[in-house]
């Protein structure tokens, strides 16, 4: 069995690999945002246990904590940007 060859002009050619090279950039992208995601995840966990742990009235429902370890969570991830792009 044979292999067919296709030759590719030289517009073919870059176009090809201006394909790949997004192709590649979006794949990057997507690791990077499930990576943000997992850190944000871990930290809300770690905050939520924080916050669970101090004793309270009952005057906050589980809702409230859970958007309350959500946002110590963005802010933990902000100043981890913040301290990593300070470098």
């Amino acid at each position: 069995m044979g292999h067919t060859y296709t030759i590719m002009s030289p517009e073919e050619r870059q176009a090809a690999e201006e394909l790949r090279e997004r192709a590649e950039a979006f794949l990057e992208a997507q690791r990077n945002e499930a990576e943000r995601q997992r850190l944000l995840d871990q930290f809300a966990a770690a905050a939520l246990t924080g916050l669970l742990a101090k004793p309270d009235d009952g005057s906050y429902d589980d809702a409230w904590h859970c958007r309350a370890a959500y946002s110590l969570a963005d802010a933990m991830l902000a100043e981890r940007e913040r301290r990593r792009t300070a470098l």
